[in-house]
């Protein structure tokens, strides 16, 4: 599988990879990257559910934490990501991920984000399996 990653330009702008994406988009040539999946951190510049559909009908590693803060996410507002996501790709072909930028995270502070990220994913896998 080979992925090509959006990734920030500059930390400071939370906005570039909208524009990477989005400027991509525009040109069609995000259609004939060979990929079979594409990661996109998409919890820090705060994106639009609506950007997964466009990469269809690749898979899709979608950041969900954003890691500019040690603030803890709610494990309701990762399954809420999740589930805006899900409105536009198949579950199988959605997998959830940290935004760039563990490392520079205390690991206390790391650890408490990948377990609310896990208990957002599971909320939304009870919902979808019942």
């Amino acid at each position: 599988m080979r992925m090509y990653r959006a990734t920030k330009l500059d930390p400071r702008r939370g906005n570039a990879i909208t524009q990477i994406v989005a400027s991509l988009s525009r040109r069609a040539e995000l259609a004939a990257v060979p990929a079979t999946a594409i990661a996109i951190e998409a919890a820090q510049p705060n994106l639009d559910a609506d950007l997964v559909a466009q990469l269809a009908p690749r898979g899709v590693v979608l950041g969900v934490l954003d890691l500019s803060t040690e603030e803890i996410e709610d494990t309701n507002d990762v399954a809420a990501r999740i589930r805006a996501a899900l409105r536009h790709i198949a579950p199988e072909a959605l997998t959830v991920s940290p935004d760039c930028g563990m490392k520079f995270l205390s690991r206390p502070v790391a650890r408490a984000k990948l377990e609310a990220m896990v208990a957002g994913a599971a909320i939304v896998r009870r919902e979808l399996t019942g």
